[in-house]
């Protein structure tokens, strides 16, 4: 082989978004939703998506509903954000109902964006891209 010829590149591992969500029904939905463009990890609790994100590879991005089979949403964003090894990691709150209040609440402690009902999967496609080209 020439000097100036290339190996072709390695195919690229997408990111790994972890989908954290106590119905196995809706995370499910989501990772159909994702598993195209997206290495997905679907988990029901707090505890294992922590251990998933403290792990390689990194995860590009968590989905984090407000509610979990553990702790509430908001406690486990705030738990993730208060840890340096998960810190950097975007989280964006998935929710059944609009409320600004508690919008505030979680953008307040580190959440980078909301995913509402009715959930839209070109709308949650987009987001996810948008939120982790960002980082």
């Amino acid at each position: 082989m020439s000097a100036s010829s290339k190996e072709p590149a390695a195919p690229k591992t997408p990111p790994l978004v972890i989908v954290a969500h106590e119905s196995a029904d809706i995370a499910k939905f989501f990772a159909y939703v994702l598993k195209d463009h997206f290495s997905v990890h679907a988990v029901a609790d707090a505890a294992s998506m922590t251990a998933l994100a403290e792990g390689a590879p990194k995860p590009g991005m968590i989905l984090l509903s407000l509610t979990l089979r553990d702790i509430d949403g908001y406690e486990a964003c705030r738990r993730l954000k208060a840890n340096t090894a998960t810190a950097r990691i975007p989280v964006i709150l998935v929710a059944s109902q609009s409320d600004a209040k508690e919008e505030a609440r979680g953008l307040s402690l580190g959440a980078v964006d909301y995913i509402l009902k009715p959930y839209s999967p070109p709308l949650i496609l987009a987001r996810v891209r948008a939120d982790i080209s960002l980082q």
